[in-house]
This record gives structure tokens, sequence and C-alpha cells, in this order.
């Protein structure tokens, strides 16, 4: 595969901390393909944790959120983006969406913007949306999702 830069969304970080999610293998197979680090914003490590937390029993989710550290750690995903210095960007793309557009899409959108992440591409296991969405108002984003491998 070509040297890609890539983004992560919430989804396959899900998918791959939970065995019983419905994309685990797709997942497991993208972090074992793909070369990190994964870049991604704190909105979605938010996400992560809450839905560990609400989709988990407690043991499984202590484990989950002890792997969810281990990614971060090891530094295969890597928090490579800051709300507070794109502030403007990120609610500009709430308001271009609103209301399908939640915040950590809306910061993942507004990283694919910048010149360091302007080739990368998006891991997601939401197709839909960001098939909708657009850098800079009116350019596509590369996504690699479930349906598009």
């Amino acid at each position: 595969m070509p040297n890609h830069t890539y983004i992560i969304d919430t989804g396959p970080i899900l998918a791959l901390l939970d065995k019983n999610d419905t994309y685990h293998s797709w997942a497991k197979n993208i972090f074992s393909t793909l070369p990190g680090p994964y870049f991604t914003c704190e909105p979605v490590l938010t996400e992560c944790a809450y839905l560990l937390r609400s989709k988990l029993s407690q043991y499984q989710h202590k484990a989950a959120i002890d792997a969810l550290f281990g990614l971060l750690h090891d530094e295969i995903i890597v928090q490579g983006f800051s709300v507070f210095h794109h502030y403007k960007r990120v609610a500009a793309q709430m308001r271009q969406y609103h209301p399908t557009m939640d915040f950590a899409d809306a910061c993942l959108v507004a990283m694919t913007e910048l010149p360091e992440y302007k080739m990368a591409r998006v891991i997601t296991v939401d197709d839909r949306d960001f098939s909708i969405y657009r850098r800079h108002g009116k350019k596509t984003i590369d996504i690699i999702s479930p349906s598009s491998i």
C-alpha cells in the first residue's frame, strides 16, 4: 500500500477494542495492515471512553480503557489536533452541516484542512456522513471504511 497519513474516527477504535462490535475483524485488519501512527483529536478519544463505558460490562470496560490508553502510550494513536487553536473552523463546520455533524466529526474534517493532513485518509465506519462532508467546503475527503474495502 502507498505511504499515507491516517486520521482515525471513533468507530474503528471502538471496533478494535470491543470484540463484539460488528466491525471488530475489519478494525483489527486495518490496524494490522495500515501503518500508524493514526492521528486523531481529543473529542474522538472522549467519545471512545464514553461509548466504551456505555456498551461494555464493568470488567470489559476496564480492559478496553486500559487498551485505549495503551494505544496512546505506544503512540499507535496520536493526538494531532488542538480544538483550542482551530475552534473557529470547527464551529464553522458544525454550522455548515447542522444538525448531522457532531463535535468529533467537525474536528476531524477541520484536521483534513490543515497542511500536514491534506493528503490524509480518514478511517471511519461512518462513510455515509464522511461522503457528504467536504474539506474547505468543496473537496471530498478520502475515506477508508468497511464498505470501501
